[in-house]
């Protein structure tokens, strides 16, 4: 669950997963996402962040197995992606439009990249393939 508040004129994002114990509240820091280990085998869900502007950096470490259709579609100012190792699939239209992506780093472990999940991703120059 995304909570998405105002105050000053600034943008502040809370998210919440939630698994069979409760709820767990995941990091989301100066623009920057990062989904902290203590989570495992999830799946980022469809329209999750879709048009969060504000993101710069999204990192999606090893406990994300699947992010969902749309999830960061619209993430205007997000300049990179780095994906967990257990990473096996991207939604459909994932992070379109996501005109500020220069830098994506891809896990082996990717067995599935949907329709369109990269397209009107303008400024993107480097595509890493990390084999840890």
């Amino acid at each position: 669950m995304l909570f998405r508040s105002v105050a000053n004129g600034q943008e502040k994002y809370e998210i919440y997963l939630r698994n069979s114990t409760g709820w767990t509240r995941v990091g989301l820091e100066d623009g920057t996402i990062e989904f902290k280990e203590e989570l495992w085998n999830y799946s980022v869900g469809n329209y999750g962040f879709d048009g969060c502007s504000k993101l710069t950096r999204i990192d999606i470490s090893n406990n994300i197995t699947s992010i969902g259709t749309y999830c960061f579609r619209s993430c205007t100012s997000a300049t990179s992606v780095t994906f967990g190792n257990f990473l096996t699939n991207i939604g459909d239209n994932a992070f379109q439009s996501d005109v500020s992506l220069n830098t994506i780093t891809f896990p082996n472990s990717v067995t599935n990249i949907g329709s369109y999940a990269f397209t009107n991703c303008t400024d993107l120059t480097n595509i890493v393939e990390n084999l840890g």
